[in-house]
């Protein structure tokens, strides 16, 4: 009998979606403003979602998330990262045959920033690809390999003053 309530419980717990969980935040962090109490929200919730309206203690914690965090889940890609794809992806282009830690210095990234983008965001076949257009054009432009060995020599020095913009590495 008691498995049968254990189980019976915890088919009764509910996951909610990220717009269910920031509309019944926001409903309950204006509650003070619209002057609604807590089972006239959980109403308003039934009726717009047909689900049970979180508990108050969920509601106060996904409050404090929200307003103080910025966020109630986590999130899995940071926004900084993603940004860092299309250089990342220039610089294969550009430099296709340098080591990762001077790759991340030539991008001012750090390596380990690199290698999260090339495990999440770039395929290892579309680095390939990106570096066989580089040789390609490489080979076009025989004069490439003077810039080459003036990015290396600068990637070297441990000066934060060698960061190369990206707008020498995408033409």
């Amino acid at each position: 009998m008691e498995a049968k309530k254990s189980k019976l419980r915890f088919n009764m717990i509910t996951r909610y979606t990220r717009e269910q969980k920031l509309v019944a935040t926001v409903w309950y962090h204006e509650r003070v403003y619209t002057d609604m109490s807590y089972k006239q929200l959980a109403a308003n919730f039934r009726i717009r979602f047909d689900l049970k309206y979180p508990t108050l203690n969920t509601l106060q914690q996904w409050d404090r998330k929200l307003f103080k965090k910025g966020r109630i889940y986590k999130m899995h890609k940071p926004i900084k990262r993603l940004m860092q794809v299309p250089y990342v992806k220039a610089s294969f282009v550009k430099f296709p045959n340098i080591a990762i830690k001077t790759r991340a210095n030539l991008l001012g990234i750090s390596w380990t920033t690199l290698i999260s983008i090339l495990n999440n965001d770039i395929s290892p076949e579309e680095v390939e690809l990106l570096k066989k257009k580089g040789e390609e054009r490489a080979n076009k432009n025989s004069g490439d390999t003077e810039s080459m060995k003036v990015v290396e020599k600068n990637c070297s020095k441990n000066d934060s003053d060698n960061n190369i913009n990206i707008e020498t590495i995408s033409d």
